[in-house]
């Protein structure tokens, strides 16, 4: 006797003729929705922080103390950097002084919240960073496709042209 499961005289194939495994896991699977297909930066709130560079925040940490400063860089992590960064702490704050740094780094686990300028509109500022990201997706995608010798017929830069009219000169001398 054969073991079960080992295609042996006990097993019973309960597919249909013609299909595979890989047929039924694929029936299975749910469908994903056009949320779900984005990015997980996409989906989460680091594309906002993400597009608050350059702007003016302040960061709360988890530890009480208060950050203030421009935003610099915002990592895959949402580890910030800040330029001219004012630094208070609880103490401080009774005592009504700060600490100044030219420029300080937070770690994401430290950030309880990322305070926005009132004038900053979200949605506008989202939909910039995705498609400033969309644009640069593009632009690579091109470079892999057309090459660098073989520009791509979005690419604006100098380099481009100069090669666009070269090739340009040699057709009109055909």
């Amino acid at each position: 006797l054969s073991a079960p499961g080992r295609g042996g005289a006990d097993t019973r194939d309960t597919r249909m003729a013609g299909t595979t495994a890989e047929d039924d896991d694929r029936d299975r699977r749910p469908r994903k929705s056009p949320f779900q297909k984005l990015r997980r930066e996409q989906r989460s709130l680091l594309c906002f922080v993400q597009a608050l560079v350059g702007h003016l925040v302040v960061i709360e940490t988890r530890d009480d103390v208060t950050t203030r400063g421009t935003l610099v860089e915002v990592d895959e992590r949402m580890n910030c950097t800040l330029e001219g960064a004012q630094r208070v702490t609880v103490e401080q704050a009774l005592e009504k002084k700060n600490s100044k740094f030219d420029r300080m780094f937070v770690r994401a686990r430290l950030i309880r919240y990322v305070h926005v300028p009132a004038r900053v509109d979200p949605a506008e500022l989202i939909e910039r960073r995705r498609q400033e990201e969309f644009d640069a997706s593009r632009h690579y995608q091109a470079k892999v496709v057309f090459g660098p010798i073989n520009p791509s017929p979005y690419d604006t830069s100098e380099e481009a042209q100069k090669i666009r009219a070269e090739r340009a000169k040699g057709y009109a001398k055909h």
